[in-house]
């Protein structure tokens, strides 16, 4: 049954699609208030303000309101100057104004009488103390994109830089950024305004080049209304625009493993072959001076690397004499090997933006991505080890975004912006084999097409942003809705060409087969998604010192329905036809500003908000994917079955080979009463101006997350106690020690027609309590740094909801609870650039002067205490029918969720550039980069297999695996 549109929503669109009016987003821009005084401090109505960009010639006019003061709404991001003029007062131009994404800048001018002097000019950047915002974030700006360290150029990197936000720990899919010890998946990825992120699974779409990125804003807590579906942080990305100059570079970077140092685990070994290339270009400049202007950018990039086979010698010799005697039917597999094999990905990323100002009200922008990506033995499987080359695959990305944004001034106090975005994103991943089946000889070899492959994704956005921006006396208000229309299809034949297990190499020879696996039906998925959101704010200047700013935002996030099924299919027949709708979003937020003095140097800040996360088309989807794979397990593994026997076919099998039966199947389901997750968020802050260019902060956050989703099987019969003198009647004949006295399932289920009902739900909880600590200095005389510490603590019960995540007793979900996966107590990070000043003494000497000029140093430091680990026994003691998540345990008593923390992490890159003026048009600089300078072990994996009594692990608790050793990169850069 399909869900109404709620009132609200229906009075939200009628408000903003019914007048002629749209928003105005500081999402792209920054919110300037200039209040102007005379020189007793007497504020001083009806001057009139003029502010310019001082690339472009950009310009906005307005006159102060009673209270001697006005805002700017949505100025684009830049250098700037302001000029204010009233008769009987001299006129004031301020410049060295340098305005940053999101911001909400004052600046205070005061005017002196004209008799005294006609004009004067005043060269100094805005207050380093924000009075009015009340959000927590950072902006990371141009000078730190282009001259910090990076490995990739994937500048989405330079965020954890940030106060509290850290690398995912959970790996997979995701934004691969936690914030606040939420999920990578709860992050919101803007461009220029509008939605970056994948929708099936949560990723970060493939954005621009590195050299293109104007700014970007980081914001952990408290982010306003106008932003929304997202539990955890947002980034907020502005791309480059042209100027009244043309500028452009041309680069060139390099890394190769021969400049590298070697990995602690690979001591005796030839180092790993790597080696990536990444030349690009970016071009911008006027079409008509002050009136239109262009930027364009192209980045392409080669990484090649080698993987290696270690399948024995004597067993690859075996497997290809059997493949020669008995080739299997249909299968193009007629060998294997050993040995290394090459890996590559090669990717290009391009964009191109326009700018018009039509006249001084009348605005636009288009702005367009383009990323291709190919990746040959690697796209989402790995291979290696004992999986031949025949067992891999690639994949083929193709991204792109066509925006389009017009601006419209009614009068200084009303501004409109419209946003329309078409984002579509194709990814085909391929298997190196075809046609299958799959073979998997336990503890030998694994080749032939995997399971999951080929996969195809196909989706598209359509995105549509409207609203307004009012000023108002001591008010600023802003309303506007942002629907995004998301039609998506997937295909994903889970093993549709067969999949073979065999015990050992004897069986395989003689045709044994321990488990087969077929997939049927239609492997293709239509899943239609539409995402509603409305909101309405208002930032109040109750006084000079005090701003309140709050607001509601409203979502509604149309799952699918309608999804097709076939009646006849026996696995098919029992599944959903849609996911719950929740119609119960509604976001309010608060918060406040207040100068503790007149100055405006101490500001204290505090928030709270409820903050409305996404549920991926990948819930929809996993609830189809059991539809069309049957698993058929040989009666005591002695059952001969025939290479070939169920080609891919789209009809239900009938009948089985003698010594196969149909198993009870395995479901995947939604939770009914599904609700949307959300986070409550909260922070009090101080922050302090020390100087005009230093500032530091203290911060106290809070973050709740409910009806987080999960994964659980549902099925399981209520479980007893394992004795011994119940064991057999359980089906346990030799029980070990770790499952005497343990709550044991066995093959009892609460429906017996079916086995595992593998159900997502929203019943999920986190808690996250920080405690962060900044200081500052912004970009002023070559110099800018920022050091944060944050210590902290993060509790959930699932750090995400694939089933590897499910809990150790579906009956005692409470024992989850326990550190996050994402907890990272302690983590202080540093990032600074320095533009090293060379002073010229009677050293007109040339060569001196260019050997010790235009040198700049960068790093950027990351020391972070160790990510949870959870302690395992290996095995299925429980006999629910997952071994992966089994603890140890004593008796009654079971080993807690994460209950050991792993080894820390130290990390400092360094980087030195320097300058070679060639001309006053043309420069070289040249590039050196070191990450992980000093070489420093950073241990990446654990052994955290504990075994059990009968078989302990000896290796338990060593260390598998470590972090990058030093890596060195080289470039060269021409700027024009």
């Amino acid at each position: 049954m399909s869900i109404r549109l709620p009132s609200l929503g229906k009075i939200l669109i009628f408000i903003v699609l019914g007048g002629t009016y749209a928003r105005a987003q500081s999402s792209t821009g920054t919110d300037l208030e200039v209040n102007v005084r005379d020189a007793s401090g007497a504020p001083i109505p009806d001057a009139a303000l003029i502010a310019t960009q001082t690339d472009t010639g950009f310009s906005r006019a307005a006159q102060t309101d009673s209270n001697g003061r006005w805002r700017f709404a949505s100025l684009p991001v830049g250098a700037y100057s302001v000029t204010v003029t009233k008769p009987g007062f001299a006129k004031v131009e301020r410049r060295g104004l340098r305005f940053e994404v999101g911001q909400v800048v004052t600046i205070h001018i005061d005017l002196e009488v004209a008799s005294t002097q006609q004009q004067v000019e005043v060269t100094a950047n805005a207050p380093v103390v924000e009075p009015d915002r009340t959000q927590l974030g950072t902006v990371v700006n141009r000078a730190e994109i282009e001259d910090l360290p990076i490995n990739g150029r994937n500048f989405l990197e330079f965020a954890t830089t940030v106060a509290s936000v850290t690398p995912q720990q959970t790996g997979g899919q995701g934004s691969h950024l936690s914030f606040n010890g939420q999920r990578g998946r709860s992050n919101n990825i803007v461009v220029d305004g509008v939605d970056n992120n994948g929708q099936l699974n949560g990723t970060v779409r493939l954005t621009l080049s590195q050299d293109a990125v104007q700014e970007f804003q980081v914001v952990t807590n408290q982010f306003a209304p106008e932003f929304g579906r997202a539990g955890g942080g947002l980034v907020n990305i502005v791309s480059k625009s042209g100027t009244n100059d043309f500028h452009g570079d041309l680069f060139y970077f390099a890394r190769d493993a021969a400049m590298d140092g070697r990995n602690a685990f690979l001591t005796t070994a030839d180092k790993p072959q790597f080696s990536r290339k990444t030349p690009g270009a970016t071009l911008g400049g006027p079409i008509v001076r002050n009136k239109t202007f262009f930027f364009s950018s192209v980045e392409y990039s080669r990484i090649d690397q080698s993987g290696i086979t270690t399948i024995s010698n004597a067993n690859v010799a075996a497997i290809n004499g059997i493949l020669a005697r008995r080739p299997i039917p249909g299968s193009r597999v007629g060998s294997i090997s050993n040995g290394t094999f090459p890996v590559g990905t090669i990717s290009t990323v391009a964009s191109l933006r326009i700018d018009q100002n039509f006249d001084e009200k009348n605005s636009a922008t288009f702005r367009y991505l383009y990323g291709r990506q190919s990746a040959s033995n690697g796209g989402g499987v790995a291979i290696g080890g004992l999986t031949d080359i025949t067992g891999g695959g690639g994949e083929h990305l193709f991204d792109q975004s066509f925006l389009l944004t017009y601006t419209h001034i009614f009068s200084p106090a009303l501004l409109s912006e419209t946003r329309f975005q078409y984002a579509p994103v194709k990814d085909t991943q391929y298997a190196n084999d075809p046609y299958g089946p799959r073979i998997t000889i336990s503890g030998v070899a694994n080749f032939g097409r995997d399971v999951n492959f080929p996969v195809l994704l196909n989706e598209k956005h359509y995105q549509w942003q409207e609203g307004v921006s009012y000023s108002h006396g001591k008010h600023f208000f802003k309303f506007g809705t942002d629907i995004d229309y998301i039609p998506a299809f997937t295909s994903f034949p889970v093993s549709f060409a067969g999949s073979f297990t065999f015990a050992n190499l004897a069986a395989f020879q003689s045709g044994t087969v321990t488990t087969f696996t077929q997939g049927f039906g239609d492997p293709t998925i239509r899943l239609n998604d539409k995402l509603l959101g409305f909101y309405a704010q208002d930032s109040f200047k109750v006084t000079p010192r005090l701003t309140l700013n709050y607001g509601l935002r409203y979502e509604y996030d149309m799952q699918p329905q309608g999804i097709k099924r076939d009646l006849t299919n026996p696995i098919e027949a029992p599944l959903q036809t849609g996911i719950p709708r929740d119609p119960t979003n509604f976001q309010p937020r608060f918060g406040l500003a207040y100068s503790a003095d007149t100055s405006g140097k101490t500001v204290i800040r505090a928030g709270y908000g409820i903050f409305y996360d996404k549920i991926f088309l990948l819930v929809a989807r996993n609830t189809l994917l059991a539809r069309t794979s049957l698993s058929l397990t040989g009666a005591a593994a002695t059952s001969q079955f025939r290479f070939g026997a169920f080609p891919e076919s789209s009809t239900y099998p009938t009948a089985l080979p003698a010594g196969f039966v149909i198993p009870k199947l395995n479901l995947n389901v939604v939770d009914s009463n599904l609700g949307m997750p959300y986070s409550q968020q909260a922070n009090f802050t101080m922050d302090r101006a020390l100087g005009s260019n230093w500032h530091a902060t203290a911060s106290y956050v809070l973050v709740r997350g409910s009806k987080l989703l999960r994964s659980d099987n549902i099925n399981l019969a209520p479980p007893t106690i394992l004795t011994l003198s119940n064991a057999a009647r359980l089906g346990v004949t030799n029980p070990n020690p770790q499952q005497i006295g343990r709550r044991y399932y066995g093959s009892a289920r609460l429906d017996p027609n079916f086995n595992n009902i593998q159900q997502d739900s929203t019943s999920g909880s986190s808690t996250y309590h920080g405690l962060e600590l900044s200081i500052e200095r912004r970009f002023e005389h070559g110099f800018e740094m920022r050091a944060n510490f944050t210590w902290s603590k993060a509790i959930d019960d699932a750090s995400d909801f694939v089933q590897a995540q499910q809990p150790n007793d579906s009956y005692d979900r409470r024992a989850e609870r326990s550190l996050s996966d994402e907890n990272i107590p302690e983590r202080l990070t540093l990032t600074g650039v320095w533009e090293i000043p060379y002073k010229r003494s009677a050293a007109n000497n040339s060569f001196p002067r260019w050997m010790l000029g235009d040198w700049v140093a960068s790093t950027r430091w990351a020391l972070y205490a160790g990510s949870p680990q959870n302690v395992v026994v290996g095995s299925d003691v429980n006999g629910d029918g997952n071994s992966s998540t089994d603890r140890p345990f004593s008796g009654p008593y079971i080993l807690g969720r994460n209950t050991f923390q792993g080894p820390g992490v130290e990390n400092i890159d360094f980087r030195m550039a320097k300058r070679i003026p060639l001309n006053e048009r043309f420069a070289v600089e040249l590039i050196g980069e070191a990450f992980n300078v000093f070489n420093h072990v950073n241990f990446a994996g654990v052994n955290t297999v504990w075994g059990t009594a009968l078989s302990p692990n000896s290796t338990f608790g060593q260390y598998t695996s470590a972090a990058d050793p030093r890596q060195l990169q080289l470039a060269v850069k021409i700027f024009f």
